[in-house]
């Protein structure tokens, strides 16, 4: 089997247990600037807040959404690479997974 083949046959593999993210950076920081603007509008409503009257505080949760979203990326990113290199390394078997 040739290095491609068993690389292409590592990640199948790996991407059984371990997928990696499908998304680019920036997906994944506005999807945490979304999932904050839901909780924020939740409390607000709930407490009866007006978070307007915070924009430092909202800036601060706002940039910590978008770096927790792309730190979640790059953690993804990483077992995913872990993963094809355990998979390339040491094979279960020279059998690539079938797409099903």
């Amino acid at each position: 089997m040739t290095t491609a083949k068993q690389m292409a046959a590592a990640r199948a593999r790996a991407s059984v247990y371990a997928p990696g993210p499908v998304g680019s950076y920036l997906t994944y920081g506005f999807i945490g600037l979304s999932l904050l603007g839901f909780v924020l509008v939740f409390l607000s409503g709930f407490y009866g807040l007006d978070l307007l009257r915070y924009p430092v505080a909202l800036i601060v949760l706002g940039v910590a959404a978008v770096l927790s979203g792309v730190v979640l990326r790059v953690l993804w990113k990483r077992k995913h690479h872990l993963a094809v290199a355990a998979e390339y390394a040491n094979p279960a078997s020279d059998v690539p997974v079938s797409a099903e």
